[in-house]
């Protein structure tokens, strides 16, 4: 039974909710049930099942939206090779949109290669021809090829891609010196190729890039902008990350809109919220949400902290290594690593994915969180 002070908190919920223009038709069938839940056997398959249909909140229509892109723009300009660019600011979902499209239209191309933090690799030393040599590598089958400077990595990239179809994403770029070492002319691809770009500068290749003349090379460009969330999409994915299910305990449901009003549509911001709030009370959740109301906003890095000092010795320690030592390496050989030096770094890495501290890149390696700072250590002062 709901006391007197439960009832007089959502009353307030109510009253908050209200001002901030009755965003919210709530009601318990609010998702339309495209994905159906499917018979699953055993903990691994039903975790599984639940990862795949969480990840996928939001997505269908914007991975249908850039497909379609890719292979409508280039018909209208009569060009060969295409270019699009995905921007949208953090944490709206441009890497998890550009991976689905890799993902479904790869077999399409001769070969391909996803390059992801290419700010962050790129400002480190050498990190331009770091760059250089993944993408040649992927796209000759793991071949590794010596590059002397960066010059020499666009002479081989031009010569090594200008025959092939190849389907490249660069993600998270930020900077010029970056494009125009991978991507500095339309004639180092082949005919068919597609380029996609995920940054956070809407409007980036309008600016200085145009200026530098890279435009100016035959470059056929569009500009794909993420939108957020709607309310429907932000209840769904916020119920899946704070309650492992498609819809919230009755007893939640005021809460779960005021939650949703505080990310705004953010993909990440629902995600961290919710891992934070999963199997809490009601009364932690309304003292989060009231502490979040009173700040005005939703501050994701405090989230990310708190949810680091919730975690043991064992998780801090599995956490700071890997941000230390195993960036861009392979999961499962480090959990091999960690195991062999006494640490349970299956379950840990879990916990960290769990908290929304840890990131996989398609290929199962470690990505380089916006969590840690530009010199790659965890900002968790």
């Amino acid at each position: 039974m709901e006391t007197k002070k439960n009832k007089r908190k959502g009353f307030n919920w109510r009253r908050a909710i209200s001002a901030s223009g009755n965003l919210f038709q709530f009601h318990k069938n609010y998702n339309n049930r495209q994905f159906k839940s499917q018979s699953t056997i055993g903990v691994k398959s039903e975790k599984e099942s639940e990862s795949r249909r969480r990840y996928q909140v939001g997505l269908k229509s914007r991975v249908h939206h850039v497909t379609d892109i890719l292979h409508t723009e280039p018909l209208k300009s009569n060009h060969d090779v295409f270019m699009l660019v995905i921007c949208g600011e953090e944490g709206i979902g441009k890497t998890t949109i550009a991976t689905v499209v890799y993902r479904e239209l790869l077999c399409r191309f001769e070969s391909g290669s996803f390059i992801a933090n290419v700010k962050e690799i790129g400002k480190n030393t050498n990190g331009i021809v770091r760059l250089q040599q993944k993408l040649l590598s992927d796209i000759c089958n793991g071949r590794e090829i010596q590059i002397d400077n960066v010059e020499n990595g666009k002479s081989i990239i031009d010569k090594t891609l200008s025959r092939r179809k190849v389907f490249v994403v660069l993600d998270d770029v930020d900077a010029f010196d970056q494009l125009n070492a991978l991507c500095g002319s339309v004639s180092w691809f082949g005919k068919g190729s597609r380029i996609i770009i995920t940054t956070n500068h809407e409007g980036l290749l309008n600016g200085d890039w145009r200026n530098e003349g890279w435009l100016n090379k035959n470059w056929v460009t569009s500009e794909y902008i993420v939108r957020k969330l709607d309310v429907t999409e932000s209840l769904e994915l916020l119920s899946w990350y704070a309650f492992k299910e498609e819809y919230p305990e009755e007893d939640f449901e005021e809460l779960l809109r005021a939650a949703v009003d505080l990310c705004k549509g953010l993909p990440l911001a629902l995600e961290v919220l919710g891992s934070y709030l999963f199997g809490r009370k009601i009364a932690e959740w309304e003292s989060a949400l009231e502490i979040l109301l009173n700040d005005r906003g939703l501050d994701i890095m405090n989230l990310l902290k708190v949810g680091f000092y919730g975690c043991d010795d064992m998780v801090k320690y599995i956490f700071l290594n890997i941000c230390d030592s195993y960036i861009g390496k392979d999961r499962d050989n480090t959990v091999k690593q960690l195991e062999e030096i006494g640490f349970s770094a299956e379950i840990g890495i879990d916990v960290l994915e769990q908290r929304c501290l840890l990131s996989m890149d398609m290929e199962n390696k470690f990505m380089m969180h916006w969590f840690a700072s530009n010199n790659g250590k965890p900002n968790i002062s």
